[in-house]
């Protein structure tokens, strides 16, 4: 213990020492004990509670105490108790303060027990008045005769009564000269009579300098106790104990000594001469065999402490034999960092080889970083299949649905792809939660400040209300109330200037022509006034103003004419209204300033730079007048930039960097082709808008609001991160930036813009909105659009509440899987503890047989001796009476130790003992080395020629004996040689099967243990013990069956809870991985996988960019940081405070912290890219197995998760001996051995190297015999030419089942090329390159005598599925050069996937029936559900025309149904006819000038822009509306005259059914609206219904050209 360290305790001490006396202060009464003499103080009281008398009353205490007189330790405790006691003792012994001082006392000795229990008793027993006292201390009259010289053991003879006088008066004179002395002069007196007694004894006086003397006074007698102390503290009660301390006396020379001590210096000389003759010695035999039984007493004793304690140690050493592990895998790999630099000088770089090379290290088409994506998607869907209502398919089938390219361009999607969509669609348009995106497109910065506005409560309301009442224009609202007009002028121009509403401040053209035409239709002379009014204020490029006065306007008469609105109301009410509203107005109008009004209003920005000045402009210029209100207003827009001011003052404009974002709102994206199509609604499920045609461009349309939402949102995120650091807000460049990257920080798929040229969630999404084909995507573009759908599906209510569900289902799951799982470990308990009972047993029984046997050579060596007994007497007797033979026998009988005697080393030995033999099946074991086995076949060996010598010459034995003696020899000389031959064979097998062993032990397995024990056990590794009649077995055979018994329990219990782990599993709430190793690479077995997949992600190992690449860095996942990157980085500016940011070390450290999210160094701001691979095969888990510490705790959990994995796809037999009954009973081990032996040499036989010539020769035979070489053959040189071995290239073969009745059915499986060998062909006479196939191998098929053998390579190939096959050369070129092929998904290349084009969605079936799914989104359905619904439609639209062009007797209608039926495959005659269909609706609805007022749609009908001039203007997609509804759908099919132009444009741009589905969806829609409006009945057919669910057609009584017309539908339709 350092200085320091006693300075800390002795610093404790005082502190609880002062805390005792603080608490005894304020005990009651405390003031007669506080203080009752003068103490002294500092140095001197310490030297007086050390030297002197003890400190009367707690001040002394305390003064000691500060004084440091109290020494660290026990004694000074005791001395401190002693002293604290002292004072209340005191008082106890002179009665003073009795009661007080006895409850003090006992307070403050519950003080000192809580410190010590023997320090209360210290304090109970000091002396009254002294301190140093303690429990147990002499009397005061043995210290009265302790201070006085020691006596002797003698009595005293008698004296003479004058000498009795004088030493009567002489003790007299004495005694009367001690009372006088002082306590610490009593003290010094007996010291110096101390060293007088020691140096009489044959020490030295100096030896008592060692010691020191408290004299106590007792409390009822008077006298003085003395004790003497040593420097560690013991108590000596007297002189003697002293001597005895120091070993200068001994117990029976007390007597002695005391009478020695009164003699002169002469008599001390005797005493030494008495010390020196052995004193202590036995004086004879008795004391000496006393003493020897003493002794042995003591050893025995010793023996039994010593033997208990080795049993407690062994006990501790197994039970925790295995403590250090687990441990954390850090430690590990600080271990292995430190062994490195210990070897090599420098720290290895992570090993992760066997990750590298997976069996799976990604998908054609897909890069693999996107790995993760696809298998999320996958996931998502089989997961949730039961709410998807989708089938679920394997991994491989949905990797090669992605990747499908179908030859002929108009062939449908694969059908899965198809049904996973509509279930998408279905599922988020089907949900509330797609309210929050579907609008997402049409928000605005206005939409945000109206929805800021509800959320801001009534307040807001308040104000916005306000703003809403104060006028722009002053007017006389009341006046203009009171002139009377008719209410159906009214309603008119008020819907003329309803549209002036949507238009934008800066759309002067149409906000003119709106005003036009209510100023037309009014008679209200004051409307007039105000209308031109506000027109005046109206510039080129700017109608605020205008825009802000005709709505005020609309609104007033909205809210004081609410009869124009359908109300009915007495016109005493209207009246009333329309004065408050007009009285509510003409209080804002003092307010009204119309200059500063047009110049706030009017100074309007553009959000386009480029806006064409024609698109709202009319032909002829100016502005409208007082005096002329028909002349034209010119609309020469003018372009202006973001924020720009456009008004008259003169300056620059502002850049994009100088502008601030106000909103966080993406910029509105133009109008989409699939836009203009839909319904202004949110499609809902089950119409046809979502079905087998359509679901392409509406999962186009989706993804592009789901993606515009996320940008909307991440702006969000950043400015609230901005306005919470009080940091400025975006410019309007830096968002446009940030936008840009928006999509590559939500979604890794789409970060390859430098590899791809483009995003491609965008690229994809604006195909499909643009009416393109989903066949035309790429594979990464498939997948991000479904990404996309699946991001969006996670947020639904619906995959909410099936999670919620799930998690209370997994709870009951949970609890009866742990359940079962208890009880599991109660069974294995009890079982552990059944076979520690049969240890303990055998323990005793092995113990009680090995004293019989004991007993037995005991008794029968005493009877040779003294032959009491007869040898058959002996020979007879049994255990149990020999037990009892005699008393000392029957003793020692007794006393054998019981089962629960022995020790736990004992016990755990015997049970392994015990589980050895159950593993072999046997009641004896006998473990043997390998050189104690070939000690005993070298035995055998040696015994059988031995036995054959015995017979002599065999040569002459074979004359002179019978046949059974032959016989005999002959079977014992073929038994030498075999034997003699498989000793020859036998240590290369025996070798191999031990490593064979020992690699099993690592799997740990039951197949591979299995497997290896059955090849060693054929190995003669273990064998029948013929003495013993058990089993012999080689220590590492036991090894093995032990590590198989204990796989085989727990595969039982796996097996017992696999139900609960099944029932648990479905209840899906968050796929997690099975594990980690020591580098934190995660491990994952997906649910929904092949049995058996394990998909790795490991994390890359950054080096320095200027780092070469090498090989064995690209093996060992090592990247560069810029290669590691992925997506756009953070903006970590926003995250960092300005004190934090100019701080290095503090800001270095907090980047460090959160970049390590993304990669654990910390390097990475961004997503990090990770290496993604599968193993497959069983060989490839097991390596990974082997390749796990199991000492760490991740990679021993993760091991035994592998473990089950490979347990549960091993195809193991292990009930009702099946495994007995797939092999011959009857085979021999000889047998088996040699069998395994000739596999191993036909394994040889495969050269590993040196196939180069054949290989080339065979590349060349196959470009010989394929001509044509070039793109989309069946085999691909260009790939293939740079490959100059076969060996270890990766095969993809193409399985045909049946090549007869099915060629097209074919499967592919996937291998690696492992060897090769030269083997006999047959081959026709004049054939010269043959190859050997199952026709020709060996003469096979072909006729004897035209035919001729030759050598030919065969390549062997491991199927990753399991298996070997052998192909010719011509089969190995095809099959590396088709996987080359899969593999860069090469031009021209495809593959009929058998199980693709089979699937068929039984859950759901929105393609239609099973039989017509895979055609559903074909034109030919598309024709049917054409027909179909024009069967619908026309009924009730014929019946609103006087004459009928369509039908009848004109035929157009049956040529127009036959031309569809016909040709209705074709897409161009689909779209011609879905022309002519709308041309006739057309008719039927009524032209434009059959129904509206030439005026009002002069401007409309003099447009002469085509409709792709209007479809190639983004600004004027914003003012396109293709549905008619309200009051425009009782005056035709469409609209406007625009609005047909452009969907015939669309229709002859459609190049997919997708397009044109929707045009006639739209079609219908308008046709509907149109019936609707005019109020046509129409029977329950024209609802829209889908294909494949149209009920058959329903005619009405026809006649004989009907029912000719029936049955030609009824024809097509069946």
């Amino acid at each position: 213990m350092d200085d320091e360290e006693k300075e800390a305790r002795r610093k404790r001490q005082a502190k609880k020492m002062t805390k005792i006396i603080a608490k005894a202060w304020n005990l009651p009464h405390a003031e007669h004990f506080t203080q009752v003499s003068s103490a002294p103080t500092g140095a001197d009281a310490a030297a007086s509670a050390e030297e002197g008398p003890p400190p009367l009353d707690l001040t002394g205490i305390g003064q000691a105490l500060d004084a440091g007189a109290y020494h660290l330790g026990r004694h000074g405790w005791e001395k401190f108790a002693a002293d604290l006691g002292g004072v209340y003792n005191r008082f106890l012994s002179q009665g003073k303060h009795k009661k007080s001082a006895r409850r003090n006392l006992d307070e403050v000795k519950t003080f000192l027990a809580k410190v010590d229990a023997h320090l209360a008793e210290v304090a109970e027993t000091s002396g009254s008045g002294s301190a140093g006292g303690s429990a147990g201390e002499p009397s005061a009259k043995r210290a009265a005769e302790a201070t006085a010289a020691p006596a002797s053991g003698k009595k005293r003879k008698p004296s003479d009564a004058a000498g009795s006088k004088d030493a009567s008066k002489k003790k007299k004179a004495v005694k009367e000269d001690l009372s006088s002395l002082t306590v610490p002069q009593r003290e010094q007196r007996a010291l110096e009579q101390l060293g007088n007694y020691l140096e009489e004894v044959g020490g030295k006086r100096k030896q008592a300098a060692d010691f020191t003397c408290k004299v106590t006074e007792a409390s009822t007698s008077g006298k003085y106790d003395t004790v003497f102390y040593s420097q560690a503290g013991k108590r000596l009660r007297s002189m003697i104990a002293v001597a005895k301390f120091l070993n200068l006396v001994e117990d029976d020379k007390q007597s002695a000594a005391s009478a020695s001590s009164k003699k002169s210096k002469g008599g001390s000389t005797s005493s030494k001469a008495a010390v020196k003759q052995g004193v202590g010695k036995p004086k004879n035999k008795r004391e000496l065999e006393s003493e020897q039984k003493k002794m042995k007493k003591e050893m025995d004793k010793l023996l039994k402490a010593h033997e208990k304690a080795t049993k407690v140690l062994d006990d501790h050493r197994n039970d925790h034999k295995n403590d250090r592990y687990p441990v954390e895998d850090e430690v590990l790999l600080e271990e292995e960092e430190a062994e490195d630099e210990a070897q090599n000088g420098a720290s290895a770089v992570a090993d992760l080889r066997h990750l590298a090379n997976a069996d799976i290290d990604g998908f054609p088409g897909i890069p693999v970083e996107c790995t993760p994506d696809l298998l999320m998607c996958w996931d998502f869907l089989c997961t949730f299949a039961r709410p998807l209502s989708l089938e679920p398919i394997s991994l491989d089938d949905f990797a090669a649905a992605l990747i499908d390219r179908p030859i002929d361009a108009a062939a449908s999607p694969p059908l899965y792809l198809a049904e996973a969509h509509i279930a998408l669609l279905r599922l988020l348009l089907g949900d509330s939660s797609s309210d929050e995106w579907w609008w997402s497109t049409l928000e605005t910065e206005e939409t945000e400040v109206e929805e800021a506005g509800k959320a801001a409560g009534a307040e807001y309301s308040k104000k916005k209300r306000e703003e809403q009442l104060i006028p722009v224009i002053k007017c006389d609202l009341a006046a203009i109330f009171a002139v009377e007009e008719d209410s159906q002028l009214t309603i008119k121009w008020l819907q003329a200037l309803e549209d002036v509403r949507s238009k934008k401040p800066n759309s002067a053209g149409p906000i003119k022509s709106a005003v036009k035409t209510a100023i037309s239709l009014t008679t209200n002379s004051l409307v007039k006034a105000y209308l031109r009014k506000a027109t005046k204020q109206m510039k080129p490029n700017s109608a605020g103003l205008t825009k802000r006065a005709v709505v005020w306007l609309v609104d007033r008469f909205r809210e004081g004419r609410p009869d124009l609105l359908g109300r009915t109301m007495m016109a005493q009410e209207v009246a009333q209204q329309s004065k408050a509203v007009a009285d509510e107005a003409a209080q804002y109008m003092d307010q009204v300033d119309e200059v500063a009004n047009a110049a706030k209003l009017n100074a309007v920005a553009f959000e386009d730079e480029d806006m064409d000045q024609d698109s709202d402009s009319d032909d002829d210029g100016g502005i409208v007048s007082d005096d002329d209100e028909d002349e034209e207003m010119e609309d020469a827009a003018a372009s202006a930039l973001v924020g720009g001011d456009t008004s008259d003052k003169k300056g620059p404009a502002k850049s994009d960097h100088d502008l601030q974002v106000i909103t966080c709102v993406p910029p509105k994206p133009a109008p989409t082709i699939v836009d203009l199509l839909l319904p202004p609604g949110k499609p809902q499920p089950g119409t046809d808008l979502i079905s087998p045609f359509t679901w392409p461009c509406l999962a186009g349309a989706t993804s592009c609001r789901i993606l515009h939402r996320y940008k909307k949102t991440r702006n969000k995120v950043d400015d609230n991160l901005r306005e919470f650091r009080d940091l400025p807000p975006l410019s309007v460049a830096e968002r446009k930036r940030r936008e840009a990257d928006s999509v590559k920080r939500i979604l890794s798929e789409c970060f390859f813009t430098e590899r791809f040229g483009e995003v491609p969630v965008e690229a994809a999404v604006q195909q499909l909105c643009s009416g393109g084909g989903y066949t035309d995507l790429s594979p990464i573009q498939k997948l991000s659009v479904m990404r996309v759908l699946v991001e969006a599906a996670y947020d639904s209510q619906r995959v909410f509440s099936c999670v919620e569900d799930n998690i209370q289902s997994r709870i009951t799951a949970s609890k009866a899987l742990d359940n079962e799982m208890r009880r599991a470990k109660k069974l294995e308990k009890e079982e552990k503890a059944e076979v520690e009972a049969r240890a303990r047993e055998r323990l005793a029984e092995e113990a009680k047989d090995a004293f019989i046997q004991k007993k037995r050579r005991e008794i029968t060596r005493e009877n040779k001796k003294t032959p009491r007994f007869t040898t058959e007497f002996i020979e007879a007797l049994t255990d149990e009476e020999i037990a009892e033979f005699d008393d000392e026998t029957k003793a020692e009988f007794d006393a054998l130790p019981g089962p629960s005697s022995f020790s736990r080393s004992n016990v755990n030995a015997m049970v392994s003992k015990i589980h050895e033999e159950d593993a072999f099946d046997t009641d004896t074991l006998i473990v043997l080395t390998l050189e104690e086995i070939e000690a005993r076949e070298d035995e055998m060996l040696a015994e059988m020629i031995k036995e054959l010598a015995e017979f002599g010459n065999v040569n002459a034995v074979y004359e002179r004996v019978d046949r059974e003696t032959t016989a005999k020899i002959d079977k014992l000389k073929r038994e030498i040689n075999d034997f003699k031959e498989s000793l020859l064979s036998l240590p290369q097998v025996r070798a191999s099967a031990m490593e064979g062993l020992r690699d099993a032990i690592e799997d740990g397995t039951i197949k591979a243990l299995k497997t290896a024990v059955k090849i060693a056990e054929n190995a003669w590794l273990s064998g029948h013990d013929e003495d013993t009649d058990g089993v012999w077995a080689l220590d590492l055979l036991r090894d093995a069956n032990l590590e198989l018994s204990s796989a085989e329990k727990r595969k039982r219990v796996t097996q017992a809870q696999r139900d609960l782990i099944a029932k648990r599993n479905k209840c899906f709430v968050r796929t997690e991985p099975i594990g980690q190793d020591k580098y934190r690479n995660s491990f994952w077995n997906l649910d929904n996988d092949d049995e058996g997949r394990v998909w790795v992600e490991a994390e890359y190992a950054l080096k320095a960019v200027d780092t070469l690449p090498d090989d064995e860095n690209d093996d060992n996942l090592v990247e560069s940081t810029d290669g590691v990157k992925i997506g756009a980085e953070d903006e970590e500016k926003d995250f960092l405070s300005d004190d934090l940011y100019f701080v290095d070390g503090a800001r270095d450290k907090f980047v460090l912290f959160s970049r390590q999210e993304y990669h654990s160094s910390g390097l990475v701001a961004s997503l990090a890219k990770r290496h993604w691979g599968c193993e497959a095969t069983d060989k490839s888990l097991r390596m990974l197995m082997k390749n796990l510490d199991g000492r760490g705790l991740r990679e021993s959990a993760l091991k035994s998760s592998l473990k089950e994995i490979v347990e549960a796809i091993a195809v193991v037999v292990t009930d009702g001996g099946n495994d007995d009954a797939a092999e011959d009973k009857g085979e021999s081990a000889k047998a088996a051995t040699q069998a395994d032996a000739k596999a191993k040499d036909d394994k040889a036989k495969y050269r590993t190297t040196g196939d180069d010539e054949e290989f080339s020769k065979a590349m060349s035979a196959a470009r010989n015999r394929q001509p044509g070489v070039g793109s989309g053959c069946r085999i691909a040189f260009d790939l293939i030419e740079d490959v100059s071995s076969a060996l270890s290239q990766r095969v993809r073969l193409r399985k045909v089942e049946d090549p007869v009745d099915a060629p097209e059915e074919a499967e592919y499986v996937m291998g690696t090329i492992t060897g090769w060998k030269m083997t006999e062909v047959v081959a026709e006479i004049g054939q010269e390159n043959a190859e050997p196939s199952e026709e020709n191998v060996n003469g096979a098929g072909l006729v004897p005598g035209e035919s001729s053998t030759k050598m030919a390579p065969v390549w062997v190939v491991d199927i990753d599925n399991g298996g070997e096959e052998e192909l010719s050369a011509i089969q190995i070129v095809e099959g590396i050069s088709r996987f080359l092929m899969w593999r860069t998904q090469y031009d021209g290349y495809s593959e009929e996937n058998f199980d693709l084009q089979q699937y068929r969605n039984a859950l759901g079936r929105y393609c239609g029936r099973a039989a017509d799914a895979p055609y559903a989104s074909t034109p030919a359905f598309l024709a049917r559900h054409m027909i179909k619904k024009e069967q619908d439609l026309y009924p009730p639209l014929k019946n609103r025309v006087y004459e009928n062009e369509w039908g009848g007797k004109s035929g157009a209608r049956n040529a127009w149904v036959a031309s569809i039926k016909e040709y209705g495959h074709d897409i161009g005659t689909l779209r011609n006819g879905l022309l002519t269909l709308e041309e006739t609706f057309f008719n039927f609805c009524g032209r434009f000038d059959a129904h509206v007022g030439v005026a009002e749609l002069e401007p409309a009908l003099k447009d002469q822009r085509t409709g792709k001039e209007i479809l190639s203007n983004d600004k004027l997609l914003f003012e396109i509306e293709l549905e008619t509804f309200g009051q425009a759908a009782k005056l035709g099919l469409w609209n406007s005259p625009v609005s047909r132009k452009v969907f015939q444009q669309v229709v002859l741009d459609c190049k997919n059914v997708g397009t044109l589905a929707l045009c006639l969806d739209l079609l219908c829609r308008n046709a509907k609206g149109f019936l609707d409006a005019n109020q046509v009945k129409t029977t329950t057919r024209n609802q829209a219904v889908a294909s494949f669910e149209q009920p058959e057609l329903m005619w009405g009584n026809p006649g004989r050209r009907s029912a000719a017309r029936q049955q030609s539908y009824s024809q097509y339709f069946d």
